[in-house]
């Protein structure tokens, strides 16, 4: 191992990248799904573009590979002059037009956005990257995972940790759990020895501590000033099972357009225990989609926020069993609060991905330092859901709710 920065070359028709100590376990890491989490400036996209073209060039010549970053403007600015400039011992062909490149080899990489997850389907990659993930949303999460799917290829994660979301949950808590097909390396920016020391000193003065450790240690802390500060994934993440048909049921829906619709599926046992076992998230969508999927799950009744109310007449003449949701924000909040605080809510795990991020992230409004009684309306979609539909439990009748009457 040297001790140096990133640099690719290829040797004997062979690949060569000599890592600084924080990338070297991950560069000859050969399980399914490989993370960097570390500081910024640390190497991470280096090492992934590296890596990228290791699996193209030597793993699978001929294959299909796809490099993702979270917005357009990061590939053309960050991934695609990286993989260029790894390319060049070898050379490559850039096609903007097409979005991808070609390698002499007849590999192909193809350059996709997070803005844009769509153009990702129809790809079978044998491997993907995905630069600074943790910004990304757990939809494309799930792209990656079935775009590898048929040739069990291999994902690469470069990222900051940003949250204690997805990232967190489904990546790093799967590695510290002993997971075979998961590695994880975490490494500071200063491992890089060409990030300047007095830089990272002046972050750690400047930043608050959770700050710090997550974009300059890689490391996952909570954010100051959660909404839900005793949400704890490890006890209130549960496996799905059947919910049995007496249990009473409710959707919580928050309508948007460019901003997600999404609505989560409530379950409440006898012994008042809410259980969060599914959820739907989507943006730009059609409201009849939007009917079709909470008609999918059953006759339950949807609670949606009552400022959307034409949504809300125009999903009822869709066929969803629909009513106005009480939108005080911060008895809702409270009413949360006290599920989460008895550990009387949970969620199934994989079964709403959105809903995880978001309650990791979900944080009180600052404003010149002093915190604000009304939370930062950011990444707030399915935690406003969720809200809308513990309400209507909370302020409903105990009684089951029934299949929907005649007429719906």
């Amino acid at each position: 191992m040297i001790d140096a920065p990133p640099l690719l070359t290829v040797e004997r028709d062979a690949f060569v990248f000599r890592p600084h100590a924080g990338q070297f376990a991950a560069w000859n890491a050969t399980q399914r799904v490989v993370a960097l989490i570390a500081g910024t400036g640390g190497g991470k996209t280096s090492f992934g573009a590296a890596w990228m073209l290791r699996e193209a060039v030597e793993r699978v010549p001929g294959g299909e590979f796809i490099a993702l970053a979270p917005t357009y403007p990061m590939l053309n600015r960050v991934i695609i002059p990286r993989l260029l400039a790894a390319l060049g011992p070898i050379g490559g062909a850039l096609s903007k037009a097409d979005g991808w490149i070609t390698l002499p080899n007849g590999s192909r990489v193809y350059l996709i956005s997070a803005d844009a997850p769509e153009r990702a389907e129809g790809i079978h990659g044998h491997a993907v990257w995905l630069d600074e993930a943790g910004d990304m949303s757990p939809l494309m999460w799930e792209v990656a995972r079935r775009r590898v799917g048929l040739h069990r290829g291999r994902i690469l994660i470069t990222t900051t940790p940003y949250n204690m979301g997805w990232l967190k949950s489904e990546v790093h808590d799967r590695w510290a759990a002993g997971d075979p097909e998961y590695f994880v390396s975490t490494f500071a920016s200063i491992a890089n020895p060409a990030y300047p020391r007095e830089e990272f000193e002046r972050a750690r003065r400047d930043m608050s501590e959770s700050r710090f450790a997550m974009f300059y240690l890689g490391e996952f802390r909570r954010a100051s000033g959660l909404v839900y500060p005793d949400w704890a994934p490890a006890r209130m993440l549960c496996e799905p099972f059947d919910v049995p048909a007496a249990w009473r049921r409710v959707i919580g829906l928050d309508l948007g357009w460019h901003n997600a619709t999404a609505a989560v599926l409530l379950a409440e046992s006898p012994d008042g225990v809410v259980y969060v076992t599914n959820e739907h998230y989507a943006a730009e969508t059609l409201l009849a989609e939007h009917a079709a999927a909470l008609k999918a799950w059953g006759a339950f009744r949807a609670f949606a926020d009552p400022s959307g109310r034409q949504h809300i007449e125009e999903l009822r003449r869709a066929g969803v069993w629909i009513a106005a949701a009480n939108n005080d924000v911060l008895a809702g909040i409270d009413a949360v609060t006290k599920l989460i605080r008895s550990e009387r809510l949970r969620v199934f795990r994989g079964r709403a991905p959105h809903l995880v991020a978001e309650l990791e992230g979900y944080v009180w409004e600052q404003r010149d330092g002093q915190q604000l009684d009304r939370p930062r309306k950011q990444d707030d979609h399915a935690v406003d859901a969720l809200r809308y539909g513990c309400m209507a439990l909370v302020t409903s009748p105990r009684a089951r709710v029934v299949p929907r009457p005649k007429g719906w």
